[in-house]
């Protein structure tokens, strides 16, 4: 209330009504949040926030002289109104040393601001000039819709409780009732794919939650999390099963012998049987908690395995060619399986050492303090090895067909002219089996973006960006099982999981047109005919 030039709040009844000073000259507008413990108010050329104590907690000037105020669904951004058109949303934000009070959005129009109506169901509020009224909306800056309405019409506006009409008063005391049917307004190109600041974010982020705890929640729907954890989860498992069943492959095909090979191949497509929620809940309840006791083991041992496998093969082709040809016919399995597992034993026993060596207080500790990472238990590492042994079947078998089909003659010319088996397979096989290791890449990168309940289980599930193979991510196949259960037929949310459904489709279809047409420019490359 106001009170000789002073503005007062007024709190309780009766007797014991009590009133606080707020200002100590006349405010042009105010406005109170529903638990009455916050109150907004306008002065000349200032926007100021107390506490339900009279406390002053934040100012921020205006422009212009305010003509109309009100506060948004869920009371924490207020609207205010001027005499020069404009509609600012102000936001108020705690910091270390108090309260920010901040504008964080603009709607201008034709005319002054006679009146504001929040919506009572979304971030949507009605801008009421002369003889027109506007409909914005807050998170996406959009103009949802406008009506004319007569000249009179100043003197109140407001949405019905259910949000789906509109009433302006005249002067005159006549009212006129509006529709309002404003469609979708959470989800644009701008809120989908751009970034977006929402209430309450001092900056602009990508942001994926699609459900909150009070009815004054707005959905965040961005979905470049999703779309980016897909990647980030096919990433991390093609960079463990690509060069494991490429290699794996070519051994097959140009180095096992004859009984090998018939008993390796049925035993890795067999893998392809093994249901993805097997994969996912071991990997989940058995290897997440595993890597987390070892992860400085399982880096080390990344790291060893395939330095100690190249060397030795390095060492060998330094060697003289007759004693290759003994090795190779009699020793060579039993050499590469005894050389593994006294690297896998030196890793087991020295990696405690060298954490203690390299990092102190051990290798977690050492993310989370000086490198600033955080490690959450389903990760992507995680989801990485299981996804990965998922898509092993897949790239194996389609890189194995394509290394075998090579024709002999071209092996056998190779040799002929005094090139190694390994040298042959690397400059002559490999070149003429392109694209069919290309497709097998491609397919297996396709397989790994639409899994469902390996990334589900063993990822967290959480739409985070970050890069970090220590970080969770949501994907878009999880994202669809685990909300459209849940999702009202015809809203927005549901709208969008289709949106996100149509989204792999498109990936898939253009993941199987890219590998042919790169597989037909290899084949014309190298000369291979169909």
């Amino acid at each position: 209330g106001v009170q000789g030039g002073s503005t007062f709040l007024w709190q309780g009844t009766g007797e014991a009504l009590e009133a606080k000073t707020l200002a100590p000259r006349e405010g042009q507008a105010a406005a109170v949040n529903e638990a009455g413990d916050r109150v907004w108010l306008a002065t000349d050329r200032e926007l100021s926030v107390w506490d339900g104590s009279g406390t002053l907690l934040a100012t921020a000037p205006l422009p212009a002289a305010v003509t109309a105020m009100t506060l948004l669904l869920g009371d924490s951004t207020c609207l205010v109104g001027d005499g020069q058109g404009a509609v600012r949303a102000f936001g108020l934000y705690q910091e270390a040393s108090g309260f920010l009070l901040e504008p964080f959005a603009f709607f201008p129009g034709p005319g002054p601001v006679l009146g504001l109506a929040p919506s009572p169901r979304t971030k949507a509020f009605a801008v009421l000039r002369p003889g027109l009224i506007q409909v914005n909306y807050l998170t996406s800056g959009k103009v949802l819709a406008q009506r004319a309405v007569p000249e009179a019409a100043r003197a109140g506006l407001a949405f019905s409780p259910r949000g789906e009409r509109l009433f302006v008063a005249e002067t005159s005391g006549r009212i006129h009732v509006l529709t309002a049917d404003l469609g979708h307004p959470e989800a644009t190109l701008g809120t989908l794919f751009g970034k977006v600041r929402y209430e309450g974010y001092r900056h602009a982020s990508w942001t994926w939650q699609s459900t909150g705890g009070s009815n004054a929640f707005e959905p965040k729907l961005s979905l470049v999390p999703l779309i980016f954890g897909s990647f980030k989860g096919a990433f991390y498992a093609m960079l463990f099963s690509a060069p494991l069943g490429f290699l794996a492959a070519l051994y097959t095909s140009q180095f096992a012998p004859l009984r090998l090979r018939q008993w390796v191949k049925p035993m890795v497509e067999l893998l392809a049987g093994v249901p993805s929620v097997v994969v996912g809940f071991v990997a989940a309840l058995v290897l997440a908690p595993w890597l987390s006791r070892h992860l400085a083991s399982v880096m080390l041992a990344l790291l060893v395995i395939p330095v100690t496998l190249l060397t030795a093969g390095w060492l060998c082709e330094l060697r003289p060619r007759p004693w290759q040809l003994r090795v190779q016919q009699r020793w060579e399995r039993l050499f590469t399986l005894g050389l593994l597992a006294v690297a896998l034993v030196l890793v087991w026993f020295l990696a405690p050492a060298v954490e203690q060596l390299l990092f102190p207080g051990g290798l977690l500790e050492f993310l989370h303090t000086k490198l600033g990472v955080s490690y959450d238990q389903r990760n992507a590492l995680v989801t990485g090895f299981a996804l990965g042994f998922a898509v092993l079947p897949v790239i194996f078998t389609l890189a194995e067909d394509a290394l075998s089909n090579v024709p002999e003659s071209l092996v056998n010319a190779a040799l002929s002219l005094g090139a190694s088996r390994a040298r042959a397979a690397w400059t002559v096989v490999v070149p003429a089996a392109a694209p069919g290791l290309v497709a097998a890449l491609l397919l297996g990168f396709g397989r790994a973006v639409g899994e469902t309940m390996i990334v589900l289980m063993a990822s967290g599930n959480a739409p985070v960006l970050s890069f970090s193979p220590f970080s969770g991510m949501r994907t878009m196949a999880a994202c669809i099982a685990v909300e459209l259960p849940e999702a009202a037929y015809g809203e927005t949310l549901y709208r969008v999981l289709l949106l996100v459904a149509l989204l792999l489709f498109a990936f898939t279809l253009a993941t199987n047109l890219l590998g042919q047409r790169v597989a037909r420019s290899l084949r014309r490359r190298f000369g291979v005919t169909p």
